[in-house]
C-alpha cells in the first residue's frame, strides 16, 4: 500500500509536473548517448575539492564531493553537460535557472531510466543554475557537470559530486553560477 505524499513531496510533485510541461523551452538539448569527449586541458579555477569530503544534508542525506566548482565562467561556443545517474526506482528531478524551470527527470525520452545527459548553453552572460533532487524513490543521484569547448572537447570537469539519502522525504539542491564572457 502507497503511503500519503508529505506536503512537501506534493509541492515537490507539482514543481516538477510544471516543468515537465515546460519541456524543452530554451537553451539546451537532451542526449540519451553517452560521451565520449576527452579532456583538452585543466583550467581548474575556484573552488576544487582535493579528494572526496562527505558532508550530510536534510534528515538522512550525505554529500560525497570529488570536485566542486562554485561558479564557472564559459567562453563563447562553450557550454555545459550534466549527467545524472540515478540509483532507484523513479527519479524525480528539476533543472532550472534564476528565471525559468527548463526541464524535468519526467520531461527527458525514456524516463524513467538510470542515466539522464543533457547540455545546457545559458542565454544570458551572467546565471544561476540549479538542480534539484527528490529521494522519494530514489537513495543515490551522481551529478557531474562538464565545461564542454566548442569543439565539443571536455575542458574539465566543474563538479562530480554524489547525493544519498534514506529518507524520502528529503531533497538536495546543487546550484552553479554560470557567467559567460562576451
Amino acid at each position: 500500500m502507497k503511503r500519503p505524499l508529505t506536503r512537501r513531496q506534493a509541492e515537490l510533485s507539482a514543481l516538477v509536473r510544471l516543468i515537465g510541461r515546460l519541456g524543452s523551452a530554451g537553451g539546451f538539448a537532451v542526449s540519451t548517448e553517452g560521451s565520449t569527449r576527452r579532456p583538452t586541458g585543466n583550467s581548474m579555477e575556484g573552488d576544487v575539492a582535493n579528494g572526496a569530503t562527505v558532508t550530510s544534508f536534510e534528515k538522512a542525506g550525505t554529500r560525497t564531493v570529488r570536485v566542486d566548482r562554485r561558479s564557472v565562467i564559459l567562453e563563447p561556443g562553450e557550454l555545459l553537460v550534466y549527467t545524472v545517474i540515478a540509483r532507484g526506482a523513479m527519479p524525480v528531478f528539476g533543472f532550472s535557472c534564476r528565471d525559468k524551470e527548463i526541464l524535468s527527470a519526467a520531461s527527458i525520452a525514456g524516463h524513467p531510466r538510470e542515466k539522464y545527459q543533457w547540455e545546457f548553453d545559458p542565454d544570458s552572460n551572467d546565471d544561476v543554475v540549479m538542480l534539484l533532487l527528490s529521494f522519494i524513490a530514489v537513495v543515490k543521484y551522481s551529478v557531474q557537470i562538464d565545461r564542454i569547448s566548442s569543439a565539443g572537447l571536455l575542458i574539465e570537469t566543474v563538479r562530480d559530486v554524489d547525493y544519498e539519502s534514506q529518507d524520502p522525504d528529503d531533497t538536495a539542491e546543487d546550484s552553479l553560477g554560470v557567467r559567460r564572457r562576451s
